[in-house]
Formats: C-alpha cells, sequence, structure tokens
C-alpha cells in the first residue's frame, strides 16, 4: 500500500469536509409558514429583598431583524407567596427578542413568574445568520407560547450589593479601575474653558497652592541689565496683546495638552501632551493647532462606551486626534458657524439662528459622524466603525438634529460681534439692550417644541442711561433655569443688572463697585461668573464680590491686596478667576 498516497488522499478529503462545512447547509431550506417560538423568563437578582428593585427579562429566542422592529404584547403573570395573581405588561422587546421590566416585590417568600408570549407575525423579512443565513420570511407565524415558571425567592433581609469605595486619601494616579464609580466626582476634564468657568467633578479640589513640577513654556523672566531712558530691570514678554502662550489648553485623563505658539502668526504650531501630575511628555505632534478636547459617550444598542479626542479647527473643518496616538481619527469639513457647546453624552452642539429668515436649527457631530451608516444596522449602532477614517460632510442635512421656525422679530445685541445666546438644557435665551430698554426673551428646544417662545418681555431703563449714552456690556448668564439670572454690565455705574431666565422679568441691581472695574474691555477684560446661585465678579479694581442671585444683595468681598504697594494701578492687584469648582473661587 502506497501509505504517502493514501494520506494524500486522506488529507484532501479532510480539507474538503472541512470547507464543505463552512458553507449554509440549510441555505435553500424551506422555513416552515409557522414556527415554534422558545419564552425566555428570569429575574435579577434572585434572591431579592422585599422593597428591592428586580429585573424581569421576558420575550423568546428569536432575534428581528433590526433595532427597529421588537415582539409586542408579552406579559409576565406573578403570582405572589398570598396566592394573589398581578400581570406585568404588556412588554415590547429591544431586537434580540428579549426585554426587561422594573418589579418590586412587596411580599416575603416565594414569587412564581411566567412570561406569556402572544401570536404574532415576522414584522420583515429577517435573515438569520446563525441558522446558515436563511430568510424567516415577512408575515412567518411565531406561534404562542408559556414559559417555565421562575421561582423569585424573596428575603427580609436586604440584599447585599457592591460596597462601592471611598473617596481616595492618599495620593493617586491614572487610569482609575471603572469600578471605583464613586470617583467619578473627582476625576472630571477640562475639555475647554466652559461657561461660568465652572469645572465640574473636581470635588475634591486643592485648599492650598502647592507645585507638582515645573516644565519651561518659552523664554522668561527677568531679562537682565537695566533698559530704558530710566535704566530701569524689566522682564521677558509673555505673549503680544490678547495672545498668550498658554490657549485652548486641555486636560483629559489626567493629561496635560497645550499649544506650541504664542501668537495668531505663529508658523509651525504644535501640541506637547504632559502626565499632570509628574510632568513628563506624553505626546508631540506638529504643525497642528489644538482647539479643544471631547470626552463622548456613545451609548447605542450595539456598543456602549466613552470616546476621547483632541480637536483641531481650522475654518468651517473640525480634525479629530487620539489623545494617546496622536493619529487622525476622523475630520468633519463644511460644518457650521454658531454657538457651539456639548450635549448630555458629549457630542459637539451647535446651534444656529437666522433671525431674519426665522430658523433655529441643530447641528450635532454624533448625526455628522453616522451619516454613512443606515438607520438601524450594526454599522449606525458603532461608532468607531462608522466615524473613523472617513471625511464626513457637516453641511449634509444628515448632521442636523433638527431645524425649526421661530417667531419674527427677535432682537438680539451682540458681545464681541457674537449675537449673545445662553443654551441651557431646556431653552435658549438671549438680550437686546439699548439706552431705553432691555429686552429677555427665551425659545424652547424640549422635543416638539423646538423654537416655541417661552417668554419675551421688556423692562424700561432709567432715564440716566439715555442721559449719560452709556456703556453696556453682555455679563454672564446661569448654567441653571430654576432661579437663574442673565446679567448686564452699565460700565459708567459700576453696576450689575439681573433678569431671570425662567421668566425674563428685571430682578435686581447691584451696588457699586470700584471706579478702576470700569476699566477693561466688558467680560474679555473683566470675570463675571454665575456658579452656586451666586454672581462672582472682579476686575481692575482687584476686589471680589459675590453676589446674590436672587436679590442681588452683596454678600461678601475679598481684596487682592498688596502689602507692599507694587500695583501701579490701584492698592489692590488686578483681579482674574481662573476656575470655580468644589465650592471654591
Amino acid at each position: 500500500m502506497n501509505f504517502k498516497k493514501t494520506f494524500a488522499i486522506l488529507l484532501l478529503v479532510a480539507l474538503a469536509t472541512g470547507t464543505f462545512a463552512v458553507l449554509p447547509l440549510n441555505v435553500n431550506a424551506q422555513v416552515p409558514s409557522e414556527l415554534k417560538t422558545y419564552p425566555v423568563i428570569d429575574a435579577i437578582p434572585n434572591p431579592v429583598a422585599v422593597g428591592e428593585q428586580c429585573l424581569i427579562r421576558a420575550g423568546i429566542l428569536q432575534p428581528l431583524h433590526s433595532q427597529a422592529y421588537g415582539w409586542t404584547g408579552i406579559t409576565v403573570t406573578v403570582v405572589k407567596p398570598d396566592n394573589s395573581t398581578e400581570t406585568l405588561g404588556p412588554i415590547t422587546t429591544d431586537s434580540t427578542g428579549v426585554s426587561f421590566v422594573v418589579y418590586v416585590p412587596n411580599q416575603v417568600g416565594t414569587y412564581k413568574l411566567t412570561t406569556n408570549f402572544p401570536e404574532q407575525e415576522m414584522p420583515v423579512d429577517t435573515v438569520d445568520n446563525e441558522r446558515g443565513g436563511i430568510t424567516i420570511p415577512k408575515g412567518t407565524v411565531m406561534k404562542a407560547s408559556t414559559s417555565e415558571v421562575l421561582e423569585l425567592v424573596v428575603n427580609e433581609e436586604p440584599s447585599m450589593f457592591y460596597p462601592g469605595h471611598p473617596l481616595p486619601a492618599e495620593y493617586w494616579c491614572r487610569p482609575i479601575d471603572p469600578q471605583l464609580r464613586e470617583w467619578a466626582t473627582i476625576s472630571g476634564n477640562w475639555l475647554a474653558r466652559p461657561d461660568n468657568s465652572l469645572a465640574l467633578y473636581n470635588d475634591d479640589a486643592p485648599e492650598t497652592a502647592h507645585v507638582l513640577w515645573a516644565k519651561e513654556l518659552t523664554t522668561g523672566g527677568l531679562a537682565g541689565g537695566l533698559w530704558g531712558a530710566d535704566q530701569v530691570p524689566t522682564s521677558s514678554e509673555t505673549g503680544d496683546a490678547y495672545e498668550g502662550k498658554f490657549p485652548n489648553s486641555v486636560i483629559l485623563n489626567g493629561i496635560l495638552y497645550y499649544q506650541r505658539t504664542d501668537t495668531r502668526r505663529e508658523m509651525a504650531p504644535a501640541i506637547i501632551a504632559v502626565n499632570l501630575h509628574t510632568g513628563e511628555q506624553w505626546l508631540f505632534r506638529n504643525n497642528t493647532v489644538l482647539s479643544f478636547g471631547q470626552v463622548f459617550w456613545f451609548d447605542s444598542y450595539n456598543y456602549d462606551g466613552v470616546f476621547t479626542y483632541i480637536w483641531s479647527v481650522s475654518g468651517s473643518t473640525y480634525t479629530a486626534y487620539d489623545p494617546f496616538t496622536g493619529n487622525q481619527q476622523m475630520q468633519f469639513t463644511n460644518v457650521p458657524s454658531g454657538v457651539r457647546t456639548f450635549g448630555p453624552n458629549g457630542e459637539i452642539l451647535i446651534y444656529i439662528i437666522d433671525y431674519n429668515n426665522r430658523w433655529m436649527a441643530l447641528w450635532n457631530s454624533t448625526d455628522c459622524g453616522l451619516q454613512h451608516a443606515v438607520i438601524g444596522t450594526p454599522d449606525y449602532g458603532s461608532w468607531g466603525n462608522t466615524a473613523h477614517r472617513r471625511i464626513s460632510d457637516g453641511s449634509n442635512p444628515r448632521s442636523y438634529s433638527w431645524n425649526v421656525t421661530i417667531p419674527a422679530g427677535l432682537q438680539v445685541s451682540t458681545s464681541f460681534r457674537q449675537p449673545i445666546l445662553k443654551v441651557l438644557p431646556d431653552r435658549v435665551v438671549s438680550m437686546f439692550f439699548n439706552h431705553t430698554h432691555v429686552r429677555v426673551w427665551g425659545l424652547s428646544t424640549e422635543p416638539g417644541c423646538q423654537g416655541q417662545k417661552l417668554f419675551d418681555n421688556i423692562w424700561r431703563a432709567p432715564s440716566s442711561w439715555a442721559e449719560g449714552y452709556v456703556t453696556q456690556h453682555y455679563g454672564t448668564a446661569s448654567n441653571e433655569v430654576e432661579g437663574g439670572f442673565i446679567t448686564l454690565w452699565i460700565k459708567e455705574e459700576m453696576k450689575h443688572y439681573g433678569f431671570s431666565i425662567e421668566t425674563g422679568k428685571y430682578l435686581w441691581t447691584t451696588e457699586s463697585e470700584h471706579y478702576s472695574n470700569a476699566y477693561g474691555w466688558g467680560n474679555a477684560e473683566h470675570t463675571w461668573y454665575a456658579a452656586y446661585g451666586n454672581l462672582y465678579s472682579i476686575g481692575l479694581g482687584g476686589d471680589l464680590y459675590c453676589y446674590d442671585g436672587k436679590t442681588g444683595a452683596t454678600l461678601w468681598t475679598y481684596a487682592l491686596d498688596d502689602l507692599y504697594g507694587e500695583p501701579v494701578t490701584g492698592q489692590n492687584w488686578w483681579g482674574w478667576i481662573t476656575l470655580i469648582a468644589d465650592g471654591k473661587v
């Protein structure tokens, strides 16, 4: 016998058999017009304590075509320990064929649960890849079925739950284990200067100033020698007018990203990243401008996770980079101009209002990134697979969440040539002012009510405004609607005027501040921030004022005084609020 030849034949047969085994053997099989169904019932956790929430899982082991479809009319029969009966539902499942309802048992003992699946038809042709790629035709009857009985044990004693972890009491570092959920309150990021410079989720802010490390940013310090006609010592420049040396810095996951540039005419900008705790350089990306950061939670039927980016904006082109590698991830072109903010999941939102043509629209980075995917497909439920490695057109209508008509005749003033618009969770608020009146209006952004007028109030100004032709500046607005306010600064009076962002009505006027606060151009050279229900104000005068947001009354002041009388602008140092966090300014 030729052993080698026999072995070769056997090997070929084995390979052939293996090859045919991966093909869909029943791709042409005739699917029955009626299918038996296999119901499921589960309770999580089991056992559970009386009065505690329990997830009841019910449905059948047959998925549907896509996330747009679900089985309907499912009920769960609950027989309590006292033999009374309760029915949960009707339940509509997701595309997996099952879903959950929350149930709170009110008796101690053993409950008996049963899923009831009513007969219904497959709503659309459905390919079942796990069955070899067969198609279950639309209209196939899915037979009624009843699950086996599940016993849910309900105890008197409270259940044991994940205990959680205390906040750190000593030095800690990143990455943070996701199971340390309580640490979310102290691990916030700095994506860009937030509204009112309020840094959320930094609840363990420092009590004292301290230096962890030092890293040279540019040439600086005492220049050496004596200069000018008066022969005086002097220091290095710290950036030309309005062009500081640390613009648009970002902190993501404990890494500080900053820009190597000090002027808008810089020919070779670069992004440098260093460890915030150690100062060790993490990343260097040349010829790239740093604009802002993003933490984006993509929560869909196919994926759940956070994506982080650093963004570079040039005109209407937005380019995203991986903050870990520095590699380009995606690019949006033709992004509209407007008021940019972040949505509840960290998505980039841009509100655009055309007052003349009476429309308001919301541009959404999530919609822009998903424009290439078909709604309901797996790709539409996946972000990285769909948005990354692509150039997406921001002018595509699919990049917009909505576009609505707004009332006629709305007026708006500007702040540094930009129309005033405060974005809040359920509305946008703006104001128009001149020497005779202040008009404050609000439009709803609630689903189904976008663009509807919430209020539109006019307050008559004091005659002194017109008599002195006073200088007016938009101040700030609260980040919360309830008890919130929007402010106007009158330079010659050194006073703030407050108006409600709930109703648009006039609320209060503060006392006059130090005369030197009249110097400096509006909110670019003062800091007027709303936080914790108060208004905080400081400027050239160096006195920090805290005003009650309900009454405008002065709650306290703090002077940035200099014991040696060095400032030439007054007794105090020119003040500036860097950030507000953890109840501290």
